[in-house]
């Protein structure tokens, strides 16, 4: 049973890694692949997301680096108009030097629109639940406020929505091998 997992979760870090390397050279149109599996890896499952069930098995910690004081809401004493935060390195850098478990950040603030704060959780399901499935119905509205938000990058012109992906995607990359290079403990 266990080799089931490890392959399903080996075989779906390739599909993400892919997919981003493509990303990367300014193929924007493999977004939707990159959000699916996502949320395949890291945010839904039954009983848990599929990195997080093999870190499981494996009796390994998904261990990332934060901000010194991360908070789970989002708040300003004004409030921005639309703010996004991504807080999470595979290691540890100037201002990400805090170990956090990847489920503790997760359920960080990742993005205010006015009054409102989604966690990084909620965020990467509403994308994997619509670009990720091809379904834009009921498109959350910061995901409408990233795809509005342009910037460039060595990749050409990129919304904002594709570069919280792709660094969503170069974590769990990270997070993936990690875990995949992992003996189960006796």
């Amino acid at each position: 049973m266990t080799v089931t997992f490890l392959d399903r979760c080996r075989r779906k870090y390739r599909q993400l890694r892919d997919l981003l390397d493509h990303i990367k050279t300014g193929s924007l149109y493999h977004a939707p692949g990159v959000a699916a599996r996502l949320r395949l890896l890291v945010v839904a499952g039954d009983p848990l997301p599929l990195l997080q069930l093999c870190a499981a098995v494996l009796d390994k910690p998904l261990m990332m680096f934060t901000t010194a004081n991360p908070t789970k809401k989002l708040t300003l004493p004004l409030e921005p108009q639309f703010r996004l935060l991504f807080n999470g390195s595979a290691t540890p850098s100037l201002l990400l030097q805090n170990p956090i478990d990847l489920d503790v950040w997760l359920d960080l603030g990742a993005s205010q629109m006015g009054a409102q704060s989604i966690t990084n959780r909620e965020l990467l399901k509403a994308v994997g639940d619509t670009v990720g499935s091809h379904l834009d119905r009921d498109v959350h509205p910061t995901i409408a406020a990233l795809r509005q938000l342009i910037s460039n990058v060595p990749a050409g012109d990129m919304d904002m929505l594709v570069q919280y992906v792709a660094r969503a995607a170069a974590l769990t990359i990270w997070l993936s091998e990690w875990v995949l290079s992992q003996r189960a403990s006796p």
